[in-house]
């Protein structure tokens, strides 16, 4: 997820934060703007921010008395209202009630807001949570609305399908690979494998697992907790994909024996190809 952090540079504690939620966030794995390390000379700073705007998923939007009164960042939070992005207000401190009135509330107060306290790792783990809903509530929403125009009530038949068309593009591939010798070729360090696209999903899957708890181990050890949780459960839900594709391509290879042997049976210069190959 692309997150756009606005907030008031050179202010206090503004700025010391929205440097802490950089790396926070960075840390868990989310992909963050904030203009202080991504502008730099040379840069069109407007082209460059806009740029920013349209690529990001949420904005985080610092609120404070300062901030209320910069014109950036009033700009900012205009624009991504404009294209219709997630906002999410962290609270710095009480408004003034005139900028209150003229500057926050016909921008954002309707919107939920989080209330910096004090305690900073507190308030990243809030962040974080929110980051997390904002994310399954789109997938969540995209989900439910699919399943109520197509008329399904099980999300289960949907992955049951998603698997049988995996199946279908791995099995004539990978028999046509085997027939050709063409899934174990050697190479100069070691042995290349030619997978089938469903493979090569499966392997990153797996392989994105293994980092995500890895980076997961790392931050329990240096205290950092929430993202840690973040990252934990990053893994698991991953790792839950990884093992349903790694029993369906142990499933598939039967039908890969299958499929092979009516390959060979097929008159010579009738053998199927297939443009599925992966490498």
């Amino acid at each position: 997820m692309r997150v756009f952090i606005n907030y008031k540079q050179n202010a206090k504690p503004d700025h010391d934060l929205a440097r802490e939620l950089e790396r926070v966030l960075t840390l868990s794995g989310y992909v963050v703007f904030r203009d202080e390390t991504k502008l730099k000379a040379g840069d069109v700073w407007p082209e460059r921010i806009l740029e920013a705007l349209s690529r990001c998923e949420v904005m985080l939007s610092l609120i404070s008395n300062a901030s209320m009164q910069s014109k950036w960042v009033l700009n900012e939070i205009d624009e991504a209202i404009r294209r219709h992005k997630n906002i999410i207000p962290i609270f710095l401190e009480d408004l003034q009630p005139d900028i209150s009135f003229t500057a926050y509330r016909p921008r954002l107060g309707d919107v939920q807001h989080i209330r910096f306290n004090g305690e900073m790792p507190q308030m990243a783990e809030l962040i974080i949570k929110a980051l997390g809903s904002e994310s399954r509530f789109r997938y969540h929403d995209l989900v439910a609305r699919s399943l109520s125009s197509s008329g399904i009530s099980d999300p289960t038949e949907v992955i049951c399908a998603m698997l049988m068309l995996l199946r279908d593009a791995h099995v004539l591939t990978a028999a046509i690979a085997d027939l050709h010798n063409r899934r174990t070729v050697p190479s100069i360090i070691g042995t290349r494998k030619h997978r089938t696209w469903p493979e090569s999903f499966a392997l990153y899957v797996l392989e994105t697992a293994a980092m995500y708890k890895n980076n997961a181990e790392v931050n329990l050890k240096h205290n950092r907790h929430q993202e840690a949780r973040s990252l934990a459960l990053a893994y698991e839900r991953t790792k839950c994909l990884s093992e349903i594709l790694s029993s369906a391509l142990v499933q598939w290879e039967a039908e890969v024996e299958r499929t092979k042997k009516n390959i060979e049976r097929l008159p010579r210069g009738n053998t199927p190809t297939s443009s599925h190959e992966g490498s």
